[in-house]
């Protein structure tokens, strides 16, 4: 559930199993999580070390979900503009 909120594909589960780079993924997911929201990397390192504290503000605070930082729609640019007639 956490990495469809993050916007990251489901197989990125299989990576949170292998040794050493579950620690570098978790990293990805709990930043992408705190950019969802609006928050910088003090958030995230605020996840890491205090993750329950930290997703009880999320839950409860006043930070708003503001939709997926790693999905394909929010990293394109927009299309240009139409040309007038």
């Amino acid at each position: 559930m956490l990495l469809e909120v993050v916007g990251r594909p489901a197989w990125s589960i299989v990576l949170l199993f292998v040794p050493i780079v579950n620690i570098v993924i978790l990293i990805i997911v709990l930043n992408d999580l705190s950019e969802n929201f609006g928050h910088g990397v003090g958030f995230t390192l605020g996840l890491l070390f205090l993750s329950w504290i930290f997703l009880m503000i999320l839950a409860f605070g006043s930070s708003t979900y503001r939709g997926p930082v790693a999905s394909p729609a929010a990293t394109a640019p927009p299309p240009p503009p139409m040309p007038p007639a």
